[in-house]
């Protein structure tokens, strides 16, 4: 026995399986010994059966009859997903984009690849991040893949604050959108209001309807009301390096840091960030503007090459709206209009309006509810009368929406309900009627001050006497004390 042990030998090469099936990728690409066609639409993919009948048992079935030659896959699939699933049979690898693995693990179900179907979930496991954890939270929820789900629901949960306001969560329909709202309402009770409000405003005419039944479902009203629902004023001025925050609930004020030098900017809010745009650096008009993330606490840079001072800002949508300012050189106003996409980052000029503005008040108004079409007015801007602009973006035209008179070339805008507010920096402030085009005189002022609103209140920053509320038939409420120099205001809720 010995000695036939002695006489015996044995190889094994590991590397040959992994040679042996290189040859077939080989092969495949040179089209040699290839013989059966799969038919993906109008795309066509030679293989080894061979190949196909060890990797699937459901191709091993399929292609059973030796003389078939060319095979319609009738199930549902892609050509990139093909060309993937074909590399991993003949190779054991594959490379494709996120948002086709849902479709790559139903067609790995499909042709029963079991190895491959357990690779997926560890791979999706390994690359959870907010762009894709919603996705990979109903693929494992579909095929009852316990360990993914549970880890995909863990990271929407922690990372909530990232995904309240993305467009694949309000593109949920609605049983999914509850899955995700159910998984964070107590432990994120602020933006699951938030979520629900932005999820109905995605297609309200639509949506409507649901919105007592999700906020009764997920959210303690009373709870959110007294505790999580914040008013905040923002204060820019030029004689600081600070933002300051003012909590209408609180009547606290708090201090952000602003980039040092950065001035003469004008400032939207959009969800949880804030966009500053034109203004200079030094005294520079750079091509790019800064956005503070209000989870992060942090500035940034991003491309938007405006140059000019004091532009009239508002946002439609996913889109920022940049009227007139005051350009170089000579400080003077300008006619330009342009339109910055928030979720592109493109900035595309639009057709100029009829009068150029120095820093006019913009405003976006819905001007159809039920079709959810929206227009821009811009108020003054000019030191002598001026009409009011109206822009249709749909139309991509300008209008003349009534005559106002304008008293300065700096002025500020916000509504409030249906009403359009104005006032000219150091002067009056006004109404505007939208649908009548009729203008009324709210009151008079001698300061430097400026307008927003906030939870349909209107607030009036004025540089020697504070923060006021102003109520109605002239009567306004001091809410803060703190005077800021050349204050621009503007209201958000939270």
């Amino acid at each position: 026995m010995a000695d036939e042990v002695a006489q015996t030998l044995r190889i094994v090469s590991d590397s040959y399986p992994v040679d042996f099936i290189s040859k077939f990728a080989e092969f495949r690409s040179m089209k040699r010994f290839t013989d059966i066609t799969l038919r993906v639409g109008n795309e066509e993919f030679i293989a080894h059966k061979a190949v196909l009948s060890a990797a699937s048992p459901t191709f091993n079935t399929m292609l059973d009859d030796e003389t078939k030659k060319e095979v319609d896959l009738p199930h549902e699939i892609t050509p990139k997903v093909m060309i993937a699933i074909l590399d991993y049979m003949y190779s054991g690898r594959l490379q494709i984009k996120m948002e086709y693995f849902p479709l790559l693990f139903r067609n790995a179900n499909y042709l029963g690849m079991e190895n491959l179907k357990n690779e997926i979930p560890k791979a999706l496991l390994a690359r959870l991040n907010p762009g894709n954890c919603i996705s990979t939270l109903f693929l494992a929820n579909e095929h009852h893949l316990i360990n993914l789900h549970d880890a995909a629901l863990e990271f929407i949960t922690y990372n909530f604050h990232k995904l309240y306001d993305t467009e694949e969560l309000r593109e949920l329909p609605k049983k999914d959108f509850e899955v995700v709202i159910n998984a964070v309402q107590f432990t994120h009770p602020k933006r699951t209001y938030k979520a629900i409000r932005l999820w109905i405003k995605q297609d309200e005419f639509k949506r409507h309807s649901h919105m007592y039944e999700l906020s009764s479902k997920f959210v303690d009203i009373g709870k959110l009301c007294c505790d999580t629902m914040e008013f905040e004023l923002f204060m820019f001025t030029n004689d600081t390096e600070q933002m300051h925050v003012f909590n209408i609930n609180r009547r606290s004020l708090l201090n952000i840091n602003k980039p040092p030098e950065y001035n003469a900017f004008s400032a939207v809010r959009y969800r949880n960030t804030l966009f500053a745009v034109g203004g200079s650096f030094n005294g520079v008009y750079e091509s790019f503007g800064l956005k503070y993330d209000f989870e992060e606490k942090e500035w940034s840079k991003f491309e938007c090459p405006v140059r000019k001072k004091r532009p009239g800002v508002c946002i439609i949508d996913d889109k920022l709206y940049i009227a007139g300012g005051f350009s170089l050189p000579g400080l003077t106003g300008s006619n330009e209009f342009s339109c910055y996409n928030l979720q592109t980052g493109q900035l595309i000029d639009l057709p100029s309006s009829q009068e150029s503005r120095a820093s006019p008040g913009v405003v976006c108004y819905k001007i159809t509810k039920r079709q959810r079409k929206s227009a821009v007015y811009v108020f003054g801007g000019i030191r002598d009368e001026s009409f009011v602009g109206f822009y249709d973006p749909r139309e991509g035209t300008w209008h003349n929406a009534g005559q106002i008179p304008s008293k300065h070339p700096g002025c500020t805008a916000t509504l409030v309900e249906n009403t359009i507010y104005w006032k000219d920096w150091y002067y009056s402030l006004y109404s505007y009627e939208p649908r009548q085009c009729s203008v009324r005189i709210e009151r008079e002022f001698s300061e430097f001050g400026t307008i927003t609103s906030c939870d349909n209140g209107l607030y009036i920053a004025l540089q020697n006497s504070g923060i006021y509320e102003f109520i109605r038939e002239n009567k306004m409420l001091k809410i803060c004390r703190r005077k800021f120099k050349e204050p621009f205001i503007l209201g958000y809720m939270e």
